[in-house]
């Protein structure tokens, strides 16, 4: 499997996340703006842990490290808790968008189990 296509797809979650995000609590949408209340705005805590997240898994993706089958397996399962949480849910029940960019993201992963 492509770290760079899962890569690609965590961080259009990401993205989708946060213009939802923005738009319901009235901020900017402006891009900049955005990542600027994503790291300063409690509201939007819950998603630093995901930009993280994809940062550590790009660097590592970068190092030719996620070759191992060792490394992708504990890759998937990082990757795999963040995507449990409470806030992720309910934007899954509420854009079908966001359910579909999901479950493509968790069969990426099943191959790295």
């Amino acid at each position: 499997m492509s770290a760079d296509a899962l890569s690609a797809e965590l961080r259009q979650l990401h993205r989708m996340l946060l213009v939802a995000e923005a738009e319901a609590h009235g901020l900017s949408r402006d891009p900049y703006k955005m990542m600027g209340a994503a790291m300063s705005d409690a509201r939007l805590a819950w998603l630093m842990p995901m930009l993280k997240t994809i940062a550590a898994f790009d660097a590592d993706a970068e190092a030719d490290a996620l070759a191992a089958s060792a490394m992708q397996a504990e890759w998937a399962q990082r990757i795999e808790s963040l995507l449990g949480g409470p806030e992720l849910a309910s934007h899954r029940e509420a854009s079908a968008q966001v359910a579909a960019l999901l479950e493509s993201i968790e069969a990426r992963l099943a191959g790295w189990r």
